[in-house]
Parts: structure tokens; C-alpha cells; sequence
């Protein structure tokens, strides 16, 4: 019986330790928690396209969004077109397709924020397999990108943070 309980113990020591040792680490660019209502907001950023944005994920309570900061001289208007989207290639061979919902004007007449929600069913898809691929179209940019390996797993990555 003895034997018993001291191997049932390493067993959750081990358990224990691995999980310490493998878990993952979330690093995020804001987390914060509304003490008023209790609703959480986190945002990692995923990766910077050089001269013209920023893609983060955001997680605003129950809801999910990427969010394109677009550096643009120009009307917000020139931004505003009904193709605005991101497409995403998983490591399994599936795509992901997701659309502009919103535009707004941060900063000054040079930022932009173009917000594309995901449901959480897609994420979770994006959590689950490496990136491989993505496309993202906004007005006059466009920013086409192959992901080697490691990349496409830090991506993968920050969705999983971000569903914690």
C-alpha cells in the first residue's frame, strides 16, 4: 500500500513539473480587467508589416478580434472597401477567411484601426494548427506572407494565450 501512495506521489510531481517546465508563457501587450464590470481585455501583438501596420489579436471580454493599425496619409474613406479581409492558411491545409467590420480613426488623421472579428470557433481552429500563410487586404495595401515553421507557431501561439 505504501509503494502505492509513494508512486501515485511521483506521478503528480511529474505531472506537476512538467507542467511548470512546458506551460506556456503568455506575453501580452495590454491585460487588463475593468473593475467596474469585471470584464477582461487582453491583445497580443502578432506581427508588424514593415512601413504600414500592425496586426494584434484582442480578446474584449467574450468577444474576438484582429486589429489592423493601418499608418495611412490619406481619408479614412480611402480605406473603407467591402474586400477588407484577412485570409489565413492553416498547417492542416484549411483556410480561414475573415472580414472588416469596422474602421475607426485612432491617433490622428495618420492611424487607422481596422477591426476584423473571428468567432471562436475559427480561432480555436487557429489555436490548434500552425500558420502557414496569410493574406491581408485594406484599401490600397495588400500584404501577402509565407511562414516558416517556428513563425507560424508563434502565431499559433498567441491564439492559444489569447482563449486562456
Amino acid at each position: 500500500m505504501l509503494n502505492k501512495i509513494i508512486i501515485f506521489g511521483l506521478i503528480i510531481l511529474f505531472i506537476l513539473i512538467s507542467t511548470l517546465a512546458y506551460g506556456q508563457k503568455c506575453k501580452y501587450s495590454l491585460k487588463r480587467k475593468d473593475p467596474i464590470t469585471g470584464k477582461e481585455k487582453k491583445a497580443s501583438i502578432c506581427f508588424d508589416i514593415q512601413n504600414w501596420g500592425r496586426l494584434v489579436l484582442v480578446k474584449d471580454d467574450n468577444q474576438y478580434f484582429y486589429a489592423m493599425l493601418v499608418m495611412h496619409e490619406g481619408n479614412i474613406t480611402d480605406l473603407i472597401n467591402s474586400e477588407n479581409s484577412i485570409n489565413f492558411k492553416l498547417e492542416n491545409g484549411e483556410g480561414i477567411n475573415i472580414s472588416s467590420n469596422e474602421i475607426k480613426e485612432k491617433f490622428s488623421k495618420r492611424f487607422f484601426k481596422v477591426f476584423f472579428s473571428i468567432s471562436d470557433y475559427d480561432l480555436h481552429k487557429i489555436a490548434s494548427f500552425s500558420l502557414t500563410d496569410i493574406e491581408i487586404s485594406i484599401g490600397p495595401y495588400k500584404y501577402n506572407e509565407s511562414y516558416p515553421v517556428k513563425k507560424g507557431k508563434s502565431f499559433q501561439n498567441k491564439a492559444k494565450c489569447i482563449l486562456q
